[in-house]
């Protein structure tokens, strides 16, 4: 019998195969774990180089966060945060800075400044 966590990670994989063909209703675009794949490809795409591919999954994962969790949550700042990693790889500091900002500003809101994931954001916009 399959347990729930294998289910899961299966359904989760069939997403991600349905998205990457386009068909997005198939997707189950309707769920955050879709955000959360999304953002997983991203991040393969990211490290491959390709930064273009890249940046698309984790734009279509912070709008798809953003309508999830109305802008204010940990997860929509780790988009924000990953986008401007993309953006600071590709050459374009100023489009980083803005993202970065964005999502210190917004983890600033969930925790406190000594906060791995506040320091990491000001090391982003530091470096």
């Amino acid at each position: 019998m399959m347990g729930i966590l294998q289910w899961h990670y299966n359904l989760n994989n069939i997403g991600s195969i349905y998205k990457a063909m386009g068909e997005h209703t198939k997707a189950g675009d309707g769920h955050p774990d879709v955000a959360t794949s999304l953002n997983n490809i991203g991040s393969i795409y990211d490290a491959m180089g390709e930064h273009t591919k890249a940046l698309g999954y984790h734009m279509e994962a912070l709008e798809m966060r953003k309508k999830f969790y109305n802008d204010g949550h940990p997860h929509v700042a780790t988009s924000l945060n990953n986008i401007g990693s993309i953006y600071n790889a590709m050459g374009e500091h100023t489009k980083a800075l803005e993202y970065f900002m964005e999502a210190l500003e917004m983890r600033k809101k969930f925790y406190n400044d000594g906060h791995p994931h506040v320091a990491s954001s000001l090391n982003n916009i530091g470096g």
